[in-house]
């Protein structure tokens, strides 16, 4: 099932992970098929290493496995809230990059500085609230909930990427290749507005 699907998947994966925004377990690549409502994504503690497309799981739009012998990703739920509010995205991408996930916990969104932002996000790229968070620490419900909120449904491809406060960032695209690119340009934007920000201090 979903073969052409899953092989996108993966190798957006594999391109994720080249580009080193993804360690240890703290990331997740998605996409959708919207004729049959079911969403591919990468398992649970699956992240740091490349997945196959044999290895990726099936969910509904509930998050319930359709098919794969594993958990999925524990951001799950959060995907499925941005695929159900904006029917123009095909992929997302959530990863701990490093100088965009130091935004994100210090609660910042990312202004824009100069011509290499505005390349890929039209608009500053926006902060969440603050996710609820249960006994394991994070709701991906409610990160969805936080997200969606934030985003305005005219402009979800202009900036195809937001900061969850305390946690990190997420991208998305119309496919799952080209929500990779976008996580790209936002850890490259992210640590170009980092450096900005210290030398204007001075």
């Amino acid at each position: 099932m979903l073969e052409d699907l899953r092989e996108k998947v993966s190798k957006a994966n594999h391109e994720l992970l080249r580009s080193g925004l993804v360690k240890l377990t703290w990331g997740s690549i998605s996409a959708i098929d919207r004729r049959l409502k079911l969403v591919v994504i990468t398992p649970h503690s699956q992240s740091s290493v490349p997945v196959d497309p044999s290895q990726l799981i099936i969910v509904d739009m509930r998050g319930h496995v359709s098919q794969g012998g594993r958990d999925p990703s524990p951001d799950a739920l959060a995907h499925l809230e941005l695929y159900k509010n904006f029917p123009e995205i095909g992929g997302v991408v959530h990863a701990h990059s490093a100088y965009a996930t130091m935004f994100a916990q210090a609660g910042r969104e990312l202004p824009v500085y100069g011509s290499m932002h505005t390349d890929y996000f039209a608009d500053p790229i926006p902060l969440t609230v603050r996710p609820v968070a249960n006994a394991e620490g994070k709701d991906a419900a409610s990160v969805g909930a936080a997200i969606v909120s934030r985003v305005p449904r005219e402009r979800v491809l202009r900036t195809p990427g937001i900061l969850v406060q305390g946690d990190g960032p997420f991208a998305w695209g119309r496919n799952p290749m080209e929500a990779v690119q976008h996580a790209k340009a936002l850890e490259a934007i992210a640590e170009t507005a980092f450096g900005t920000a210290v030398l204007n201090a001075r």
